[in-house]
């Protein structure tokens, strides 16, 4: 996944099997987030995991003041949160110079939930959107898989869980 901020630089992010620019490896997959100057220089690269768990980073967004947001899913823990499903979605933020700000992780019990999109708005509230097989905060699933949209403020608060009746769904 790419995404833009208003300077222009680039946050790249996604998955790696292995440890990326001086990082450890954590899990059998960790996420990754890497900022590129518009000019094309690296500026960082963070990369976060669960112990022997993994951890996909599928989506990314930058809001108006250049922090980065990096969603996906997990079968572990993720920075200190526990896991309630099978797999649970997670969003990550990062401030532009790279330091974490926050991780919220939400699933089901004996479900697996994914993310796959995150988007942010004007007031740097922050939409995630994926599909989940169980009863997902307090949405009773209707199809095989239900889609969801979960917003946050820019605090990682979180405000609302939507869910959509699909039979199958893959958001993106």
């Amino acid at each position: 996944a790419v995404a833009l901020n208003p300077a222009g630089d680039a946050y790249v992010g996604g998955w790696t099997n292995g440890g990326l620019d001086g990082n450890a490896l954590t899990g059998t997959n960790d996420l990754f987030v890497t900022k590129y100057s518009s000019a094309g220089v690296k500026q960082w690269t963070r990369q976060l995991g669960v112990p022997g768990q993994t951890t996909k980073g599928l989506g990314v967004a930058a809001d108006s003041s250049s922090n980065v947001y990096v969603t996906g899913y997990t079968d572990g823990g993720l920075d200190g949160n526990a896991l309630t499903g099978t797999a649970d979605f997670f969003v990550t933020k990062y401030n532009s110079a790279g330091a974490k700000q926050w991780t919220r992780q939400l699933g089901v019990a004996a479900a697996t939930t994914w993310a796959y999109a995150v988007a942010t708005d004007s007031s740097s509230n922050v939409f995630v959107v994926g599909f989940t097989e169980g009863n997902l905060d307090g949405n009773v699933r209707v199809g095989t898989q239900d889609l969801f949209i979960t917003k946050y403020d820019s605090t990682g608060t979180k405000q609302w869980t939507k869910a959509l009746e699909t039979a199958e769904c893959w958001a993106g």
